[in-house]
């Protein structure tokens, strides 16, 4: 079993108190709540127990989080030894804005994706904490803990996740490569069907859901793969269709030539 981590972190001084988003490494923290996959536990350490980390961080291969590149590891950093830029982290916020091209909160793909949401915000953590509110303050961050773990989860077993657009007031979903096919895979088994006059299977997310999943696998003949889009025939639509290589989840190249394309073109 690895020996990932899934955390989240709460602060001691909000950015205002501390002179902007800027000084990050200023804010303190409060306590940080921790998931291990090796011992499939939910556990945390409070402002004086940080330097316990250390035994734990130096043998991780992993962390997971939301939005901790940016903020959980340079806030965490002054309070431990360890050298977190050396640890491979996994970011679902990094990962989803950088195929939505916009941000997106936890709470918003929590409601969405599992149907649970965080129990405040940041200001009711820094409350909590100058209240010594201890109990309310863990059962938060648990909380933040989990559903990241719970996110991470859904994306490796389906391929994606779901949040409710502002823009048309449709639930739709962003999709995320953590168990399946890169991007290059994907492009270069397209371009070996074109090279080879071979069909193609992929399995790929529709943004929407016509009301069979957003999974899907199509049988397709690659016309042209231009960027980001290999332009193909589809056996299903029976018709030229463009699909986006960020969206595809796996390709696989079929033992049966591509006549379609060669008979409609």
């Amino acid at each position: 079993m690895r020996n990932d981590y899934v955390i989240d972190l709460e602060t001691r001084y909000s950015f205002d108190e501390v002179g902007g988003r800027n000084n990050l490494t200023a804010l303190g923290v409060s306590y940080i709540g921790l998931y291990s996959y090796r011992d499939d536990k939910f556990f945390g350490f409070r402002e004086n127990e940080l330097g316990e980390l250390n035994g734990i961080f130096d043998k991780a291969d992993c962390i997971i989080g939301f939005n901790i590149r940016l903020f959980d590891l340079p806030v965490l950093q002054p309070h431990v030894s360890v050298d977190l830029s050396k640890i491979p982290a996994l970011d679902i916020f990094e990962d989803v804005t950088a195929r939505l091209g916009h941000r997106i909160g936890l709470d918003s793909l929590a409601k969405a994706t599992l149907g649970a949401a965080k129990l405040g915000h940041g200001l009711d953590s820094l409350k909590w904490y100058r209240a010594g509110d201890w109990e309310q303050l863990e059962r938060y961050c648990l909380q933040d803990v989990r559903l990241t773990r719970d996110l991470y989860e859904f994306g490796k077993q389906n391929g994606h996740l779901l949040f409710d657009s502002i823009i048309d007031g449709k639930r739709v979903a962003v999709p995320v490569k953590w168990s399946f096919s890169s991007e290059e895979e994907v492009r270069r088994c397209a371009e070996e069907a074109a090279a080879k006059n071979r069909a193609l299977e992929i399995e790929y997310i529709s943004r929407e859901d016509a009301g069979d999943g957003h999974r899907k696998k199509r049988k397709i003949e690659v016309r042209k793969v231009a960027g980001d889009t290999i332009e193909a025939y589809c056996h299903l639509r029976k018709d030229v269709r463009n699909f986006r290589i960020g969206r595809i989840l796996a390709a696989r190249l079929l033992d049966e030539p591509a006549g379609s394309v060669q008979t409609l073109f």
